[in-house]
Parts: structure tokens; sequence; C-alpha cells
């Protein structure tokens, strides 16, 4: 391959004080017969346009580290990281590389940003002791047509794919953030892919889960299984056909369809995967509360929690965890609120506790108001109001926030920059006022 060595010339500037490669705005930099750019302790600033038509090449070497940076979307060839001691690269930007990344020694750090593959460019040589990393966030993406594929590894991601189906146009993403559910809980090996093919059903797929020994995050290889994700918060427990602990690999058969994934262990409490949750009134003193779940790996029991202000929740009846995913309890109700809340405490036989979603129960003593969905996530629907009613939307702590007069039965407010917590409407009529309670995700 020609190399060469650039110094301070028209289209860009090397500014040895700052150790970086400057192209200014209006510069191109335009490699081609397979040339060389080595970047010996210096970061890669693009304000202006560099072009790579046949196989380009910046290599990034040295102790020091440096960033690639720059307001001008940028489109490399190849690039190679070749650092040395503790130098890594750390992207500064989105960045896109149409033919290969070359990992010959250290990490490039992802630091929130992408890497775009494209349909043509690939990972090579990538090792346990140079990668990529992103504990922060960014991924690296590709695109593939995947019809009947047989175990293809689309760009060398490390997601070998095999399906009989046409599966059609394939994203696929990688990420390198550890996993966790909806109560904030758990934990995964710090890789996952979200996999989306244009055909997403009927798959019968196998999927070969590559991984690095660095990407463990102190989870025993031994027992890793797959899980998915259709939300990246509930997750379920898909197992594993084969896997091999010296080989990096955890590989699963008869997958319909494709969404997120990552590796972890049935201890890790990805587990519950809450499907539904429901309360309605058995008589005016006891709720019927049915929960069903999904892979319920390592649970002991069930308790049901009740609470008249959605804040303080206590104990009104427990279930042991069994066999079966489909749970009910006959909860008792304390006072005479015209609305009461419920969720499911879940205990672990190592004691780790994780929560379900709060679902609500009104009385009919509201007069047919009814506000809706609880919780919430950007508007809040509130039905049955008669004409002339102010709604007033308060903080749990009593401050107001919002204030408003309709004339119609029913009203949308949106709470979506509402930070998450638990917030009060009041509905005033002209002789009625009525109070409640709502949850902003």
């Amino acid at each position: 391959m020609k190399k060469i060595f650039l110094l301070i010339t028209v289209l860009c500037n090397a500014i040895a004080a700052m150790s970086q490669l400057y192209i200014a705005p209006g510069a191109n930099l335009h490699l081609s017969g397979n040339a060389q750019v080595t970047l010996q302790n210096m970061s890669l600033v693009n304000d202006g346009t560099i072009s790579s038509p046949d196989n380009g090449r910046f290599t990034f070497n040295g102790s020091a580290d440096n960033d690639i940076s720059g307001t001008s979307a940028l489109t490399i060839s190849e690039m190679e990281i070749a650092k040395t001691g503790s130098g890594k690269l750390t992207l500064q930007t989105d960045i896109s590389v149409s033919g290969k990344i070359i990992f010959t020694s250290n990490q490039i750090e992802l630091n929130q940003h992408n890497i775009n593959l494209g349909s043509t460019g690939m990972l090579e040589g990538e090792n346990e002791n140079s990668h990529i990393v992103g504990a922060n966030g960014g991924q690296v993406l590709c695109t593939a047509n995947l019809n009947a594929p047989a175990s293809v590894n689309p760009a060398n991601l490390g997601a070998i794919i095999t399906s009989s189906q046409n599966m059609g146009n394939t994203t696929i993403h990688r990420g390198h953030q550890s996993q966790q559910n909806n109560n904030g809980t758990g934990n995964s090996i710090l890789r996952y892919y979200d996999i989306t093919p244009s055909n997403n059903a009927g798959l019968n797929a196998t999927i070969r889960f590559q991984y690095l020994n660095q990407e463990l995050n102190a989870l025993d290889e031994n027992n890793l299984e797959l899980f998915k994700s259709e939300d990246n918060l509930t997750w379920m427990d898909k197992g594993y056909s084969t896997r091999d602990a010296n080989q990096n690999y955890v590989e699963q058969a008869g997958i319909s369809s494709f969404s997120r994934w990552t590796l972890s262990t049935a201890e890790s409490a990805l587990p519950v995967n809450w499907i539904n949750i429901t309360a309605q009134w058995k008589d005016n003193e006891n709720a019927i509360v049915k929960w069903e779940v999904a892979d319920q790996k390592n649970v002991k029991n069930y308790s049901v929690q009740e609470s008249a202000d959605g804040i303080t929740f206590s104990n009104v009846c427990n279930q042991p965890a069994g066999n079966n995913n489909i749970y009910q309890c006959i909860a008792p109700v304390s006072g005479n609120n015209q609305v009461y809340y419920f969720r499911i405490k879940q205990t672990d036989w190592d004691g780790r506790i994780g929560m379900s979603k709060i679902v609500t129960l009104n009385r009919s003593g509201s007069n047919g108001i009814r506000i809706y969905p609880n919780p919430v996530d950007n508007i809040l629907h509130i039905e049955g109001l008669k004409p002339g009613c102010s709604i007033t939307l308060y903080g749990i702590t009593g401050k107001r926030l919002q204030s408003i007069i309709t004339t119609h039965s029913a009203v949308n407010i949106n709470v979506s920059q509402l930070a998450s917590g638990s917030y009060i409407v009041v509905v005033q009529s002209v002789d009625e006022r009525h109070q409640f309670l709502f949850i902003k995700e």
C-alpha cells in the first residue's frame, strides 16, 4: 500500500501544537490509489471534505489518546486502529466506513456516536486486545439483504444468522451497554444487537451471538442465555440450544422474529417479563387483581400492594410463584377513596426485589369522570366532564402547574414535559369536586 504523510498544504493544515490533522471548510482531502494517511498521536478534524474512492486508509497509531471530530459528514474507505500503550481513539462525531475497520491494537470508543458500515463496510480482526467499546452509548450498524441466509455474519458484527426465509433488507445495530429491565435492575454483557428485518415473522431462524471476554460484565459465561426484548425494557429468557465458553458464543434456534437481543443469566434479574396487570372491583370492599408473567425464573413469590395515594404502598395479599404464568388475588381496600393504586412486588429466592407497573381502580363516586392512561407518558385523557369544569394540575407537593376551563365533555392534557413522578388532577364544577392522582412515567 502506498503511504503518504501530510504536512501543511492548501488543502489541509496539520497543526502540530494541537496534534491534529485539520481539514478546513471548503478544503478537500482526496485519497486515491490506495493512499495511506498515518496519524501518529494526532486527531482528525474534518470541517471540509474527505474523499477516498479507492481504498484510501487512515491509520491512527502512537500512544496518545486521539479523537475524530468536525462539523462535516465523514465517510472513510478504510480505517486502522493501531494504538500502543493505553492510547485509544474516541469519536466526537458520527462516521461512515465504506470499506473496513482494521483492528491491530487498542480500542475505539464510540462515546455516544455511531459508526455506519452501510452495506459494504465491515470489521476486520476485532479481538480481545483491539475492539469497539461504548459503555456510554453509540452503536455500530450495517445493512444486509438476507435471503435465506446460512450462517451469515453481516459486516462481521458478530450476529450470525440462519433462516430458510427471505428476511429482506435487514438492519443490524450493535451496542455496548449493559441492559436492564423496566424496574431499573438486572444486567447483561456489554453487547446487544437490534436486528430489524423487512420480513420479521415466521422466520424459524437461528442466531449465534458472539462476544468478547472483556464484555462479560462479571457474568459467568458458562451460564449465559439469550434474552429478547420488544421494548428494550421487558425481557424474555429465550434460553440456548448450544453455547461454547471457549469459542465465546451462545446460539438458539427456532426464532420466529427478531428485535433486541443480549446475553445474561437467569440470576441477573432481567426477568420477570410482566405481560399484563389488571384490577377490577369484586365488591365495595375488595378488588380482584390479576397479573400474567413470562420467564419467571428464580422468583420466590409475588405480593400485591395497594395504595390510596400512589406513593405509599402496603402488602394486601401474597402468592407463591408456581409453574403457571397467570395469577390473581383478592385485595381488600381501605377507606372510601375515589381511586386506588395497585402494583405487584416480585421477590427472588436470592432476596432481590422487582416491581411491576402501577395500575389504577376508580370508584363510581367520581360520577363517570375517567382519566387514562395511568401511568401516562405523553397525553392524559379526561372524560365524563360537565360543561364549564375547571381542571387544575398540581405537583405532589401542592404546587399548581396548569389550569384550564373546558366546555366539552372530554379534554386532552399534554404532560410529556413533566418529570417522572406523581401528580394530582382536580376537576371542579359548580357543585362537585373530584381529585385524581396519576403517575407520569
